[in-house]
C-alpha cells in the first residue's frame, strides 16, 4: 500500500550534527512508561520495512533497554499495530529516511502486542514530547492538531477521520478507523489509502466515510483477513458501522435519525435530528431539532422540547456530525460559553471560554475557565486550542445582557463575536466601552433562522440527548474520588471535572437550589434537573466562585449540612468513612458511585 506523499516542501532538510535536541531516530516519542523509536530498516531479502521500538528511557540514551518492538512493510500497518495514529509529519520523515540498520529479530523478553500497546502508560498523548528529524521539539497534540483533516465521522465509538491525499498525481484518500472508547487517545483499528473510489465523490461526502468503511470491511474476504482487534471491534461495533448504510435510512425516518434539512434553496442546508413524524394539511412532516438550537445563546437552548417542523421532502438523512458552529461558516472567533480542548497545555484539556482578545500583536486569545483543573481563568493563544462546541448567541445585546447577570463584565481589547454582529470593548477614560456592532459578513444559517418561527413542541421523552442521570438499568453514573486538595469528578455530561477540596466542601453545605439559581446565571452552561447534588456544586465551585464566596461569608453562624432525611440512621457518623464530610450519602437506586481515591 503506498504511503503519504510528502508536503509541498519535500523531504524536511537532514540534520548537519547531532545535539541535545536531535532525535537519535528518525521519530521518537516519549510516554510514561519509555520511549518509542521509529525508523526505517530493511529485512532479509532487502525490502524496506518501519520499525516501532518501545524502550526504556534512562537519563543516558546510550543505555536504553529495548522492551518491544515490530516491524511492518507499511506505515498504515504500524499504525493498525501500534493502535495509535502516527502523525503525518513523522510519516513523511520516515517515508523518505533511508534505512538505518537491518531489521534484527527481537530477543528481549517476550510481551504480546497487545500487552504494550493498550496500556495507557505505554501510549502517546497530547503532551508526549516528540521530536522528528529537521524539526524542532514538539509534541505530539501539536502534530496532529497539523494534521489537514478534510472529514470526521463519529457515531458511537467508531470514529472515521479523512485525510487528501496525491498517489502518482491521482487524488487518494488517507483514513484512520478509530474506537474512541479509550478517550482521550482513541485506539486506531483501520488505517491506509484509498484510490479511484467510484464516482469520485468530494471528500467531504458521506459516499467516502461509506466506502471507507466498506473497504474495512471487505478486508475479511482478503487471505490476510481481520486482525483479532479489528474482527472484535466490527463484532462489537457492527450496528454503528453498518448504521452509515443508506438502505438503513428510508423515509419514514425513526425517532433519532441524523438528518439535513434544507429551504426552498437546497444550498441553505441545516443538520439536526428527528424527534418526531406528524402530520397536516400539507402532507407529512419531521419535528426536529436543530443542532444549533443546543448550543449556548440560542433562543431555544433552555427549551430542550422545542421542535421545527418541516416538510418530508425536505429532509434526507445524513451522516454529518452535529454542527458546533465551529467551522467555515461559523464567526471568526468564539464567543463566550464555547467550549474548547487545548492542544497540549498539560494543566488541563477541556475548558470553556470567557472572553476573546485581540489586543496582541500576534494572535487573538481567549480566557477560559479550566474544567479539569483546580484553577482559575487562564488565557491561551488562538493555536493553542481546539474548538469543540461554539455558541450562537442572537446579537451582542444579548450576548452583554448574559455575561452582565452573571456578572462577567466586559474587559479593553475583547472582541465580541455572534453569528450576526461584532464589536469591540474600548478603553476610555471613562472605563470600558463597547463598540457600535457591525454586521457579520455571512448570513445566517437556515438553523439559525428557524427562530422566527413558532416552535412544535414534544413531550419531555422524546427531547435529545436522554439525561445520563435518569435512573434506570442503563443509566451512566457519574463517578466522584478525592486526591489530595482536589475533587475529581466522572460525568457523562460534563465530563471530567476537578475541583478545590475546599470550595467543594463549601458548595456541598448549600441547599442545591441555591447552587441550581447560582448556575442559573450563567446561561451558557448545560444543567439537567435530575442532575446530582454533587454534580451541581462542583459546577459552582468551578464556575461561580465569587458568587460561592459571597453565599458563604453572607451566611450567619456556621454552615450546616444539608444531608437527606435517613430516619433508619439520623447519625452521619454511621456514613461509610470515604464520603466526603457533608456530601450526602447517595440513594440507593441510580446512585453515584463513590471512589476514595489514593
Amino acid at each position: 500500500m503506498p504511503e503519504p506523499p510528502p508536503g509541498p516542501t519535500g523531504p524536511p532538510p537532514r540534520p548537519t550534527g547531532r545535539t541535545r535536541e536531535t532525535p537519535r531516530r528518525p521519530v521518537e516519542i516519549e510516554v510514561a512508561g519509555g520511549r518509542w523509536a521509529l525508523d526505517t530498516v530493511t529485512d532479509d531479502a532487502g525490502e524496506l520495512q518501519v520499525r516501532a521500538e518501545l524502550t526504556s528511557r534512562p537519563a543516558n540514551p546510550a543505555t536504553a533497554r529495548s522492551l518491544w518492538s515490530t516491524a511492518k512493510p507499511t506505515l498504515a500497518e504500524l499504525e493498525e499495530e501500534l493502535g495509535w495514529a502516527i502523525p503525518h509529519r513523522a510519516q513523511n520523515i520516515l517515508t523518505h529516511h533511508p534505512p538505518s540498520r537491518p531489521a534484527a529479530a527481537f530477543a528481549g523478553p517476550p510481551s504480546p502486542p497487545a500487552d504494550v500497546v493498550r496500556d495507557p502508560v505505554y501510549r502517546p498523548g497530547r503532551t508526549s514530547a516528540t521530536r522528528c528529524a529537521g524539526y524542532p521539539p514538539t509534541t505530539y497534540g501539536r502534530l496532529l492538531h497539523l494534521e489537514a483533516r478534510t472529514r470526521r465521522w463519529q457515531h458511537g465509538p467508531v470514529q472515521v477521520d479523512i485525510y487528501r491525499t496525491d498517489v502518482d498525481d491521482d487524488p487518494g484518500v488517507v483514513y484512520r478507523v478509530s474506537d474512541t472508547t479509550s478517550d482521550p487517545t482513541p485506539t486506531v483499528v483501520f488505517s491506509g489509502i484509498m484510490t479511484d473510489i467510484p464516482g469520485a465523490p468530494p471528500l467531504t461526502s458521506d459516499a467516502v466515510i461509506r466506502y471507507v468503511l466498506l473497504g474495512c470491511l471487505a478486508r475479511n474476504l482478503k487471505p490476510a483477513g481481520l486482525t483479532s482487534s479489528q474482527r472484535m471491534f466490527v463484532l462489537e461495533q457492527g450496528d454503528h458501522i453498518t448504521d452509515a448504510a443508506p438502505y438503513r435510512h428510508q423515509h419514514p425516518y425513526p425517532h433519532g435519525t441524523r438528518v439535513a434539512v434544507h429551504d426552498v434553496d437546497p444550498a441553505r442546508t441545516a443538520t439536526g435530528t428527528v424527534l418526531a413524524l406528524t402530520t397536516g394539511n400539507d402532507g407529512p412532516a419531521y419535528l426536529w431539532r436543530p443542532d444549533l438550537a443546543d448550543l449556548p445563546g440560542h433562543p431555544w437552548y433552555h427549551h430542550p422540547t422545542w421542535t421545527a417542523r418541516t416538510p418530508i421532502h425536505q429532509v434526507t438523512h445524513t451522516l454529518a456530525n452535529p454542527d458546533t458552529h465551529t467551522g467555515p461558516d461559523a464567526p471568526p472567533l468564539l464567543a463566550t460559553g464555547a467550549l474548547v480542548a487545548t492542544v497540549d497545555d498539560p494543566r488541563f484539556a477541556v475548558g470553556t471560554v470567557l472572553r476573546a482578545f485581540d489586543d496582541d500583536e500576534d494572535l487573538p486569545s481567549y480566557e477560559i475557565q479550566p474544567h479539569d483543573g483546580a484553577l482559575p481563568p487562564l488565557r491561551l493563544r488562538l493555536d493553542d486550542i481546539t474548538p469543540l462546541r461554539g455558541s450562537t448567541w442572537p446579537s451582542i445585546d444579548a450576548l452583554l445582557e448574559a455575561r452582565a447577570t452573571a456578572g462577567l463584565p466586559p474587559q479593553p481589547g475583547e472582541i465580541l463575536t455572534t453569528p450576526y454582529e461584532t464589536a469591540r470593548v474600548l478603553d476610555t477614560p471613562t472605563g470600558p466601552a463597547v463598540t457600535f456592532p457591525l454586521p457579520a459578513l455571512r448570513p445566517p444559517s437556515l438553523a439559525l433562522d428557524i427562530t422566527n418561527q413558532t416552535p412544535t413542541t414534544v413531550p419531555e421523552a422524546l427531547t435529545r440527548p436522554t439525561s445520563p442521570h435518569s435512573r434506570g438499568p442503563t443509566a451512566k453514573l457519574p463517578t466522584l474520588r478525592q486526591g489530595g486538595d482536589t475533587i475529581h469528578i466522572d460525568d457523562p455530561i460534563h465530563g471530567h471535572l476537578e475541583v478545590p477540596t475546599r470550595a467543594f466542601q463549601t458548595a456541598m453545605r448549600h441547599p442545591q437550589h441555591i447552587l441550581t439559581e447560582l448556575l442559573a446565571r450563567r446561561s451558557w452552561l448545560p444543567t439537567t434537573p435530575d442532575q446530582p447534588a454533587f454534580i451541581t456544586a462542583a459546577l459552582t465551585a468551578l464556575h461561580a466562585p465569587n458568587d460561592l464566596a459571597a453565599l458563604a461569608a453572607t451566611a450567619t453562624g456556621p454552615p450546616t449540612a444539608h444531608l437527606p432525611a435517613d430516619p433508619t440512621d439520623p447519625n452521619p457518623a454511621a456514613q461509610p468513612p470515604h464520603v466526603l464530610p457533608g456530601t450526602p450519602p447517595p440513594p440507593p437506586d441510580g446512585s453515584p458511585t463513590f471512589d476514595p481515591g489514593p
